[in-house]
């Protein structure tokens, strides 16, 4: 699989575990250092934000990240490509 980020035009391939991973490594904040922490970490900051579309905190330990990169490209954050 291969997305790219619309904000900042980053691309990143690989499996969707691979996908997030990279998120976390390209990151320049200091953030969760783990797949589960990092989708965790956004839901929280995106639930700041009505009808974000991206899992809530609730779901975000349910959330693989394969349907956590498939939200991202479905709400606009990521293009695939």
């Amino acid at each position: 699989m291969r997305i790219i980020m619309t904000g900042n035009g980053r691309v990143h391939e690989g499996t969707p575990e691979e996908i997030v991973q990279q998120m976390i490594d390209r990151s320049h904040w200091g953030g969760p250092k783990t797949v589960p922490e990092y989708i965790r970490w956004t839901a929280a900051n995106a639930e700041e934000f009505a009808g974000a579309g991206l899992p809530t905190l609730e779901e975000a330990d349910l959330v693989s990240p394969e349907a956590y990169v498939r939200a991202l490209i479905r709400v606009g954050y990521a293009e695939e490509g």
